[in-house]
């Protein structure tokens, strides 16, 4: 695939990192491929053997976990034991993960949304929280990657937006709250799904939500993919009375132009671009 492995006599971790560096050095210039000029990042992360007593293959699987960690944090990593406390732990928490939607360990907060003008009640944002049976509530910030890189972030998303619509439905029996709305974020995974148009209108159909009530969240990675797809989509839906929102705009995937060709309701620009 995209990894590559290298074999190198060093002393130490520093001679490692020595090699790291100048492996990263020969990725600054771009390659040239016909006209073109194309950047090509690259992380880097070794593991030592000690003694010949070591197991290659121990070896090489150590460097595989440290390359997953420089990949996150984009620096060079050496496989050490907090490495692989870290492995076992994202691997025990995948393996949790698997099962917290059979064991009804999710569940949806709501987090208003307040109009400043005005100081009145909008609608609501629907965060999905784990609430683990040993380990308490997990951050999203910790099992929503996982469920991205896994694929579990289509059953996720799914319950999410089932569970969601279901609230929206009660609520509009409620003549004090049937003007509000509810946010659910979609992740670029499921919004890629050729069938994702006709599971949200099932599921509007199936919970009885209004959806004029409903907003999907997208975040700004998602327009990366085919663009032209994604606008299809969203005009799809937006003719059935759903509304978008655009998360993390300003984060460097897309540009102003987009917003001419997007149907969206709502922009939210990422904290660090204001």
């Amino acid at each position: 695939g995209n990894e590559f492995a290298l074999f190198a006599p060093v002393e130490n971790g520093r001679g490692a990192g020595s090699i790291a560096e100048r492996i990263v050095r020969a990725f600054d210039d771009p390659c040239k491929l016909s006209n073109l000029e194309i950047k090509i990042d690259c992380a880097v992360a070794a593991a030592l053997g000690n003694s010949a007593d070591d197991d290659p293959m121990d070896v090489l699987r150590h460097a595989q976990i440290a390359l997953k960690r420089a990949k996150q944090t984009k620096k060079f990593e050496l496989f050490s034991s907090d490495n692989l406390d870290r492995a076992l732990h994202r691997f025990s928490l995948e393996t949790d993960l698997r099962r917290a939607l059979e064991r009804d360990e999710l569940e949806l907060h709501y987090q208003p949304l307040i109009d400043l003008e005005s100081g009145k009640l909008n609608g609501f944002e629907a965060l999905a929280r784990w609430n683990h049976p040993r380990d308490g509530l997990v951050s999203p910030a910790e099992f929503i990657p996982i469920a991205e890189e896994t694929g579990l972030i289509l059953p996720l998303g799914h319950w999410v937006l089932e569970t969601a619509c279901t609230q929206l439905a009660v609520s509009a029996t409620r003549p004090e709250m049937a003007h509000l709305t509810v946010a659910v974020n979609v992740s670029a995974h499921q919004f890629s799904q050729n069938d994702f148009v006709d599971q949200v209108l099932t599921v509007l159909n199936n919970t009885g939500a209004n959806p004029q009530r409903l907003k999907l969240e997208l975040t700004e990675s998602l327009l990366v993919g085919n663009v032209q797809n994604i606008i299809e989509k969203m005009f799809a839906l937006k003719s059935k009375g759903v509304g978008f929102s655009l998360d993390d705009f300003g984060t460097g995937y897309s540009s102003l132009s987009y917003l001419k060709r997007l149907p969206l309701d709502q922009l939210k620009i990422d904290q660090s671009f204001v």
